[in-house]
């Protein structure tokens, strides 16, 4: 529900999940992915060592990817909280946080929706206890493969260096 919706006339101010759902499955894109900060919302490459990943490989695992993962910032019918200080919610700010290379761990060079998952629901769940709140967000997976949401600066700094 945006801003302005209201919750006695749900149907004509607010788009359902379900429906949004429905649009991205029928949208041609082999990999979709869906992010939800809002209340009520509801890859290990493995090898010994991190390894350097070549592009040939990163190549594979980006083509290989389908299907449709959507991270929610809280369980259903549970609230999401803005980091009032920082401007945005703590969702947004982890989720951030992660996909400018914190959530590389692997040093593999890239981030992916599982990588991303990871770092931010850890995040989210340790700043919610620590202020005695409860937030725990949730990630529907039903892929072939791992999407790959953006490279890691990490890597980028490496191979400068």
């Amino acid at each position: 529900m945006a801003r302005d919706g209201r919750h006695l006339v749900l149907g004509d101010t607010a788009v359902f999940v379900t429906r949004v759902k429905q649009i991205m499955e029928a949208a041609p894109a082999r990999a979709k992915v869906l992010l939800l900060d809002a209340c009520h919302s509801g890859a290990d490459i493995g090898q010994k060592g991190p390894q350097p990943m070549t592009p040939e490989f990163i190549q594979r695992v980006f083509e290989q990817a389908e299907g449709m993962a959507i991270l929610a910032s809280c369980k259903q019918g549970r609230v999401s909280y803005e980091w009032r200080p920082r401007e945005r919610s703590v969702l947004t700010h982890y989720l951030l946080e992660a996909l400018a290379s914190a959530a590389d761990r692997d040093s593999k060079g890239f981030i992916t929706v599982q990588d991303a998952n990871r770092h931010v629901a850890n995040a989210v769940k340790l700043w919610a206890s620590q202020r005695n709140l409860s937030q725990i967000p949730t990630l529907q997976y039903s892929v072939a493969g791992d999407i790959i949401l953006t490279g890691s600066r990490q890597r980028a700094v490496k191979r400068e260096a």
